[in-house]
């Protein structure tokens, strides 16, 4: 199995919201990046410092993701429901499009799993 190393990447996010959630993860003792848009074509690893990924010298000059996203990485089960249970207690609003960073999308670039993201809540609000 892979370990990540433990943070939290935050892309597009609303200021007050990213103050909540960065104040929320450093009583947690999480990490925190905020990824700017100019790195959107950055593999999800390399934004999570996982050591055996390559940066790529590319710049990105699209806009910014049109939702929110925010990718846990490197948590356990237990601290992944410890992590949520306390965003709710603590009456952050929610982010729509979340992901877990594993050996399946750390490879992705954010553009790349937002459109993922997109279609899995497409897929679900047409059930």
């Amino acid at each position: 199995m892979t370990e990540f190393p433990k943070g939290v990447l935050l892309f597009g996010m609303q200021q007050e919201k990213k103050k909540s959630i960065m104040r929320l993860c450093r009583q947690l003792h999480i990490p925190v990046t905020v990824v700017p848009c100019g790195r959107y074509l950055q593999p999800l690893g390399v934004l999570a410092g996982v050591p055996m990924m390559q940066e790529k010298h590319i710049f990105y000059e699209g806009e910014v993701l049109p939702q929110e996203m925010m990718v846990l990485c490197g948590f356990s089960g237990d601290e992944l429901d410890t992590f949520l249970d306390t965003y709710r207690q603590s009456r952050i609003a929610p982010v729509a499009y979340k992901a877990v960073l594993t050996v399946v999308n750390m490879s992705w670039t954010p553009l790349v799993l937002f459109e993922e993201l997109q279609k899995e809540h497409a897929q679900m609000s047409d059930r």
